[in-house]
């Protein structure tokens, strides 16, 4: 049985308690978990990768730079075309009313680390079938 390759995710927040707390449960998954703590330093950390990630999660209240500018941002640059990005909110509602957000999928938040889990495997299961 072939297995598949180690997954990358990134994970844009400002709060940092949610941001270590997630990256942490990530990690025990075995997923590949980087962090930035607002969409400015993201779009900074793409920019520089070697490997880009295979998932973002990002907040929509951020300083600096929000998570549907990053979002613009990202998707303005054809090489991120194929990069899912969850925003993680608790304007969830706001968000669900907008057409065409452009997300993948909106989790609101609080969130539950297990239904997260779900949703970033279910994504993964589309990228990469077995």
């Amino acid at each position: 049985m072939d297995q598949l390759p180690q997954m990358k995710i990134l994970i844009v927040e400002d709060d940092l308690i949610i941001r270590m707390i997630t990256k942490k449960y990530l990690d025990r998954l075995g997923y590949i978990v980087d962090c930035e703590e607002n969409g400015r330093k993201a779009l900074a950390y793409l920019e520089t990768t070697i490997q880009f990630p295979d998932l973002i999660l990002t907040d929509i209240m951020m300083p600096e730079m929000n998570g549907e500018d990053f979002l613009k941002n990202i998707r303005e640059q054809e090489k991120y075309d194929n990069i899912p990005v969850f925003a993680i909110t608790a304007m969830a509602e706001e968000m669900l009313e907008r057409k065409n957000s452009g997300f993948e999928q909106i989790i609101q938040k609080p969130f539950s680390l297990p239904d997260l889990a779900i949703s970033i495997s279910n994504i993964f299961e589309k990228k990469y079938p077995v």
